[in-house]
């Protein structure tokens, strides 16, 4: 299932998955700083993050 992940430049939080990139762009807007920035990376049901975060959740596409 693909997903989308909000990447800071100088941070490794990502902690949160969206379902579509406009959710990924909403949230990226209302958490950054003054002139910081982020891009938004689209990842699939084997996302690497997703799997260290949630080991007990398998992603099944459809």
């Amino acid at each position: 299932m693909n997903h989308y992940h909000i990447r800071w430049p100088d941070s490794k939080i990502d902690w949160q998955a969206f379902p579509t990139k406009d959710e990924a762009v909403v949230e990226a807007e209302r958490l950054k700083r003054l002139d910081e920035d982020y891009t938004i990376e689209e990842t699939n049901g084997n996302c690497e993050r997703c799997q260290r975060l949630y080991p007990k959740i398998r992603v099944v596409e459809s």
